[in-house]
């Protein structure tokens, strides 16, 4: 019978760390093709330059074009959900609120609108035809 040897603390504790760095590999990884996406995104769809002083406008900017992007490919209402994980392929640490701040822009601006709980649409420019029947009424 083979026995392991036991582990000294500091065997323990080097491991330990060593699973530490391994894991914040991982996540430096992640957010380097983040970058490299969104590198790849800006060099493919020449975005509107716009006055981007902070970092936090440009990301802004480019996940509004995601989302608007997203819904226009789709034809239809989609989940937050759904645009969430879509937003994340750009900048994979965006948080939700942070997300359902950029939604509420978009709606303030007209580009979006709530079609129920939780699921959103461009908003059509067309006439609405209940429009029409409210407008005929007065």
């Amino acid at each position: 019978m083979t026995s392991t040897p036991t582990k000294t603390p500091l065997e323990i504790k080097l491991i330990q760390e060593l699973t530490a760095v391994d894991l914040r590999i991982a996540e430096l990884e992640a957010e380097k093709r983040s970058l490299q996406r969104l590198l790849s995104k800006v060099r493919q769809e020449a975005l509107v330059n716009r006055d981007v002083t902070r970092k936090n406008s440009f990301d802004r900017i480019v996940i509004e074009n995601v989302i608007i992007q997203r819904l226009t490919e789709a034809k239809r209402p989609l989940h937050a959900d759904a645009l969430l994980f879509e937003a994340r392929t750009v900048t994979h640490t965006l948080k939700g609120n942070t997300f359902r701040s950029y939604l509420h822009r978009l709606k303030l601006r007209g580009l979006i609108k709530s079609s129920g709980r939780g699921t959103w649409q461009l908003v059509s420019h067309e006439k609405d035809p209940d429009d029409s029947l409210a407008s005929k009424a007065e």
